[in-house]
């Protein structure tokens, strides 16, 4: 089946980059303007999208691909000068330097774009949280990002634990401050039945906290107030991860 890729980012790059994936079974559309090109993918089945490292607002345009559009993206980067801490904190699926010959770039795309995206197509999300503005935000995400997602809400520790047990979830969202248990007690005791994906999200920004919670076995450690698309973002590299190794 032909892979239909949609090429976005300054001319020289995106040029360097299709001539190379030239007679290789890819249907390809090239982009330099941002807004074409997002209408463009939500207009058509795009496979994949490969996007230019350098292009302004980036970090932006890549959220607005993956969550608003639903294309995996990958970056054309210049691996000799790339700031890699910056970009692993971004929702991509991949890397492809532009600095590479014809035969490597061809490599980078084939491994990444025949991959399979292991996200559950429905995502069962459980929040234990008792904050009811911090539950209205999370839903918010969710309905404006992943609206298929199936959720859940407990407002104390023990209902969470409730729900772990009788109608497991594919990924928690824990508050640490909890008006029953300690959400630290509710991780170990979900730890002690479950490797679901556990995600920390409070308030309290210690780090004796942060050590604590990773200790225990939390995925991750996210501190209000949160950028919503940051959120999602980790969300789904925890529950792409844990659907992959259950599959293993």
């Amino acid at each position: 089946m032909e892979l239909k890729v949609l090429v976005l980012g300054r001319k020289n790059v995106v040029r360097r980059v299709s001539n190379a994936l030239v007679d290789s079974g890819v249907s390809i559309s090239v982009q330099n303007d941002i807004s074409t090109a997002i209408a463009l993918l939500k207009k058509e089945k795009f496979d994949l999208t490969l996007v230019d490292g350098y292009m302004e607002n980036l970090e932006s345009t890549c959220y607005r691909i993956t969550w608003q559009c639903r294309v995996p993206v990958v970056l054309i980067v210049n691996g000799k000068a790339t700031d890699w801490n910056l970009l692993k904190t971004m929702d991509i699926d991949g890397f492809i330097p532009e600095e590479a010959g014809n035969t490597e770039i061809l490599a980078y795309f084939n491994s990444i774009a025949r991959r399979k995206d292991c996200r559950p197509a429905t995502s069962k999300v459980l929040i234990i949280e008792d904050d009811e503005s911090t539950v209205e935000s999370l839903r918010l995400a969710f309905q404006m990002y992943w609206p298929e997602a199936e959720i859940k809400c407990a407002m104390t520790g023990r209902e969470g634990l409730l729900h772990t047990r009788i109608d497991p979830s594919d990924i928690v969202l824990l508050d640490l401050k909890l008006p029953d248990i300690s959400g630290f007690e509710v991780l170990s005791k979900i730890r002690s039945i479950s490797q679901v994906p556990v995600v920390v999200v409070t308030a309290t920004r210690s780090p004796e906290y942060v050590v604590k919670a990773i200790d225990l076995g939390a995925n991750d450690y996210i501190v209000k107030p949160f950028k919503q698309l940051s959120l999602m973002s980790r969300i789904r590299q925890h529950l792409t991860l844990g659907a992959a190794v259950s599959k293993v």
